[in-house]
């Protein structure tokens, strides 16, 4: 059970990483500044 626990909050960050990797890299695309003007307004 605690091996489990252990796999999935490791799994868990690397989810978290790869998603801040993957909005870091697509910064300049049209998408990315759609989202941020929506968010502005």
């Amino acid at each position: 059970m605690k091996e489990n626990d252990e796999e999935l909050y490791i799994f868990s960050l690397m989810a978290e990483e790869a998603l801040v990797v993957r909005l870091f890299n697509s910064e300049n695309s049209p998408n990315w500044n759609q989202l941020a003007n929506l968010s502005v307004s």
